[in-house]
Parts: C-alpha cells; structure tokens; sequence
C-alpha cells in the first residue's frame, strides 16, 4: 500500500516541459487531487455532460476521442473495466475506428488501443450516477439515447461533445484553480498516468491501459519522472526499519 503522504507533494515532472502543449500534465498530485475535488463537487449532467468527460480522462487516462465513443455497453460495473475500441470523429460527428486501426490489419495483428482499462470505486459511484442523471433527463425531455453513449447530450445538436469543447472545459478549470501549467484534455491523459508512475505502476502495464504497443512513448514522456520516482524510492528505503524496527544489534 502506497503511502498517499509520501505523494502527495512530490512534483510530478520538475524538468523543462515538452514544446508540444498537449504532453503538458499537472505539476504535483495535490493539484490533480484538487481537480478531482472540483469535479466530485459540480458534476451535475443536467447542467452539462462536459464535467463527466473531464473526470474520466483524468480518472482512466483515456485518449479524448476514445472517451467520447465509449458506449454504456462497453461499462463493465462489475468487474470494474472499460472496453475501448472506438474513437469519436469530432469533426465528421461520427464513431470512427481506434487510432491506427487500419496499419494494424495490414500487419494482421491485434491493435493495442482496443483494450480493457480498468478503474476504481471512484469512478464506479460517478458513471452510475452519470446513468441515473442521464436517463432521467431523457425522459423528462422525451429523448431517446439511441447509440447508447455514455457521454450523450440530452437536446444538443450533437450526440457527443466535440473534442475541443472538452479542451476549452479542461483550461477553464485549471485557471479556476489556479494551477500552472495549463493543459489540454490530453494533458489529463498524461497527468493520469504521471499519478500512475508515482504509485508504482509498471511502464508495461501502463502502456497496455494507455493503449501503446510498447514503453518507449511513455519513457520518453515520463524520463525525468522516472529518475525522480527511483530517487525518491531510494531515500525513502533508507527509513524502513525492517523487524527490527531500526534499532541496531549490540
């Protein structure tokens, strides 16, 4: 059992940030316990489904599209796991097939984005309650949620939200909260998984939750992470007292 203490303030990628914005993730677990905190306080689907969408990419680590595709279907609730094989179109408003589908059928091989992510308690309590709200409100307006998105709009002119409503959601609420740096709907994908490194989840079981073939995009993310992560691990191993609870033999 990881000692949430120990985290709670170890900044979560101390280096220089990548130039690309969307491989920009949170600074500190504080920071994305904070964001956790807002979202369990407003998440509301009759005010807006946009919130749920933000929680379950910092929550699950899910790419944006793959989130907004998801199907009540693919909600395993009892073994607690999510089935990913799909991805949302934003601009054509449409399911599409997962992220380099057709490259791994030309290969003959089994692609690694359709896969099954887990999740905990947590989430569980927040998408049933997503599907209580949401079929209430569909009834109340007479709508019918006929895809069965997890993430449906209720009366919008689109199914889903589009992938740049959930970026606008995702800055807007770190500015509200006063965290640096600001990131995009991706940088929740990547915050989740810096959270995941500082648990002590293996690079080879991460990637398979993140959908990668392999480590190396998630070492080349999470380098300076990495190096801190085994520093912090080596001090902290010097504390343990072991049976003898520190006390030395004379």
């Amino acid at each position: 059992m990881i000692d949430d203490r120990f985290v709670m303030n170890v900044r979560l990628n101390s280096k220089k940030l990548p130039k690309d914005i969307d491989l920009k993730y949170l600074k500190s677990r504080a920071d994305y316990d904070r964001v956790i905190d807002y979202l369990m306080l407003f998440m509301d689907y009759r005010k807006s489904v946009v919130d749920f969408v933000v929680f379950i990419l910092f929550k699950c680590g899910f790419r944006p599209a793959e989130a907004l595709s998801l199907n009540w279907k693919d909600v395993d609730f009892e073994h607690q796991e999510i089935y990913s094989h799909s991805r949302w179109d934003s601009v054509h408003h449409r399911v599409v097939a997962p992220k380099n589908d057709h490259y791994y059928k030309k290969l003959n091989q089994q692609n690694p984005s359709v896969r099954y992510v887990p999740f905990d308690l947590e989430v569980k309590q927040t998408l049933l309650k997503l599907k209580k709200q949401q079929e209430a409100v569909c009834k109340l307006l007479g709508v019918k949620n006929s895809n069965d998105f997890v993430f449906y709009q209720a009366g919008a002119k689109w199914n889903v939200p589009d992938e740049s409503t959930v970026n606008k959601k995702v800055k807007k609420i770190i500015k509200e909260l006063d965290i640096e740096p600001i990131i995009t709907a991706y940088g929740a994908r990547h915050t989740y998984g810096s959270v995941k490194v500082q648990e002590g989840v293996p690079l080879e079981v991460l990637a398979r939750w993140f959908g990668h073939k392999d480590t190396s995009m998630l070492r080349s993310i999470y380098i300076h992470l990495l190096d801190e992560t085994k520093n912090e691990w080596f001090e902290k191993e010097k504390t343990y007292g072991g049976q003898s609870g520190g006390q030395i033999e004379k």
